[in-house]
């Protein structure tokens, strides 16, 4: 049976308990009053809005983090509570994820509740108040990963490794991936111990974040009884 997900984890579980932190680090998330509504900014609804602020109305996908979000809370390991997400926004906001989100499936919704998030910092559960699905955090964002844990960069300019046999190879302890949450540039932070490439191909950041979770779900997720291997 799998590991029910949980809110938080203990001091110990979080610095010790085998699995897998995922940053989505330069997120393009920008409210902004539209009209008579506050709204999320993205390319196809708002370009004269970004031109008006100088800006590339083209960097503005956050459609690329819903996708990244539902591929990773669709995934087992997330449901076994094996799967910790923060968000980095390109302007510096850091968000947590409970393990009990349910990303909404539309973009629509999706975009409300994200602007929801950027005014009030905070997200709760409807029937449990006191859970908070999504919330902003401190920075930097190393304050809140375990410690001594190795983190990987993926980035096309690190060496290719077969992700599966590599994370079979990780030793046993929580391991850190960032992951560019944007739909084009490239993945610069200065807090990565190494830059890994998990395909010769290019990849969307959706498709990395989906590798990633199979890989750490076949190392991590035991199988129900029954199920054959292989």
């Amino acid at each position: 049976m799998q590991e029910k997900a949980r809110l938080a984890f203990s001091f110990e579980e979080k610095q010790n308990k085998n699995r897998l932190f995922v940053i989505l680090e330069g997120c393009v998330l920008e409210s902004k009053r539209v009209g008579k509504e506050w709204t999320l900014l993205n390319c196809d609804d708002h370009q004269s809005v970004i031109a008006k602020q100088g800006k590339d109305y083209a960097d503005y996908r956050p459609d690329v983090v819903h996708q990244c979000l539902l591929q990773m809370t669709d995934s087992p390991l997330h449901r076994a509570g094996l799967l910790q997400i923060y968000l980095h926004t390109r302007d510096g906001v850091l968000i947590e994820v409970s393990p009990f989100l349910r990303v909404p499936r539309s973009f629509q919704r999706f975009s409300k509740m994200m602007v929801e998030l950027l005014k009030s910092n905070k997200i709760k559960a409807v029937q449990q108040k006191k859970m908070a699905l999504l919330k902003v955090v401190k920075n930097p964002v190393t304050k809140w990963l375990p410690i001594g844990a190795t983190i990987y960069a993926c980035a096309k300019e690190g060496d290719t490794e077969d992700l599966p046999t590599f994370v079979q190879g990780l030793p046993e302890k929580p391991v850190v991936f960032v992951v560019g949450g944007f739909s084009r540039g490239h993945l610069d932070v200065d807090y990565a111990h190494k830059t890994v490439s998990v395909s010769p191909h290019p990849l969307s950041a959706a498709i990395v974040c989906a590798k990633l979770c199979n890989a750490f779900e076949d190392k991590l997720v035991p199988l129900p009884p029954g199920c054959p291997t292989g």
